[in-house]
């Protein structure tokens, strides 16, 4: 079993569980946090998070961005292979989940990605994106790893309260 840590991410207006043994940092020029297992087969297993704005913050921009997505990874890597595209509710938050792989040109690996798009201020128009990547062989592990972090998302509690 693996040793979890919450982590506030008040920025994000989240609360997300990562690995006590994975490095974490918000100082990413990609992403406002970021969360990295150690290297493995010359790959390190990460987990990205930003904070994107819906324009306008509708629930329809939402639908829009959700059905547009798989066009744009399919067009993004030649040979995009979606294992799961869905809809649920995370802590009540709105979110959508799309599970896929492709394989990098002379790669030894395919690579594993999972992103989810939580809203977690509709008035806002605040939604965090959850990219998490990985390789094939290890895949097994990490990607029960990531599960478990993003099943964790919730809305930030401040601990003064």
């Amino acid at each position: 079993m693996v040793d979890l840590q919450y982590y506030g991410l008040p920025d994000l207006g989240i609360d997300i569980a990562a690995p006590t043994a994975w490095s974490f940092t918000t100082d990413d020029e990609v992403a406002d946090a970021v969360f990295s297992a150690d290297e493995a087969h010359g790959f390190r297993t990460n987990v990205a998070l930003t904070l994107d704005r819906l324009d306008p913050p509708t629930p329809e921009r939402f639908e829009q961005i959700i059905t547009e997505l798989p066009e744009m990874l399919a067009e993004r890597h030649d040979n995009t292979e979606v294992h799961l595209d869905r809809r649920f509710a995370q802590e009540g938050m709105p979110a959508w989940l799309v599970r896929y792989s492709w394989r990098p040109d002379g790669a030894a690996h395919a690579v594993e990605q999972v992103m989810a798009l939580i809203v977690v201020d509709l008035e806002q128009g605040a939604v965090v994106q959850f990219d998490a990547s990985t390789i094939t062989p290890l895949a097994d592990d990490h990607l029960r790893l990531v599960q478990a972090m993003l099943g964790s998302v919730r809305p930030f509690k401040d601990s003064d309260s």
